[in-house]
C-alpha cells in the first residue's frame, strides 16, 4: 500500500482521485499517530531534538516515506533520497483551505530558520525566519530558491491543503 507521498509524488498529474481512494488515514492511524506524537513530544523536548528528525532517526525514512502527526490538523510525510547532493521530499496535508508552511532549523527555534511557505494556487517559496513577526518573514534571493517540483493544491471534494516539494539538504 502507497502512503499519501507517494501516491502524490508518482501520480501529481491525478491529484484529486488519488487523495479521494486514499482519505488521508483512517481513524485508528490518526490515533495511532497522535499517541506516537504526544510520547515524541516528551523525547524530543528532553533530548532537543525536532519531531520529524527523531521519527526519522526510529525509522528507514530512505527506503520509503515516513509519517509525522503535526497537530489534529496536519500530517507530514517525508522521504530521505541518497543522491547527491541528498534531498528530502516532503508532503503536507492540512485540513481546509489555507497557508501552509514547514520550517527546517539546527537549533529548534523559529528566528535564524528556514521555512518552505505557500497557499492554494501560490507557487511556494523559501523563507528566511528573522523574528515573530510577519514583517521579518523574507523571501530568499533568487539563487537560493532551490525547491524541487513545488506545489500548494487544495481539494475541495476532500477540504484539504496539499504543498509538496523537494529540497536539498
Amino acid at each position: 500500500v502507497q502512503s499519501l507521498a507517494e501516491r502524490f509524488v508518482n501520480e501529481a498529474t491525478a491529484f484529486a482521485p488519488a487523495l479521494t481512494d486514499q482519505k488521508m488515514a483512517t481513524e485508528a492511524q490518526l490515533r495511532r499517530l497522535k499517541e506516537n506524537k504526544r510520547k515524541n513530544r516528551k523525547r524530543a523536548a528532553h533530548d532537543g531534538q525536532s519531531m520529524v528528525t527523531y521519527a526519522a532517526a526510529a525509522e528507514d525514512c530512505t527506503a520509503h516515506f515516513c509519517q509525522q502527526q503535526l497537530s489534529d490538523a496536519c500530517l507530514v510525510e517525508y522521504k530521505v533520497n541518497n543522491i547527491i547532493p541528498s534531498t528530502i521530499t516532503m508532503v503536507l496535508v492540512c485540513k481546509g483551505s489555507r497557508w501552509v508552511g514547514l520550517g527546517f532549523s539546527e537549533s529548534g527555534r523559529m528566528v535564524n530558520s528556514d521555512a518552505v511557505l505557500g497557499g492554494p494556487g501560490i507557487i511556494p517559496e523559501k523563507y528566511s525566519l528573522g523574528g515573530y513577526d510577519q514583517s521579518s518573514v523574507v523571501a530568499m534571493e533568487k539563487r537560493r530558491q532551490t525547491l524541487i517540483d513545488a506545489s500548494v493544491k487544495y481539494d475541495d471534494a476532500d477540504d484539504v491543503t496539499v504543498l509538496k516539494f523537494t529540497k536539498i539538504m
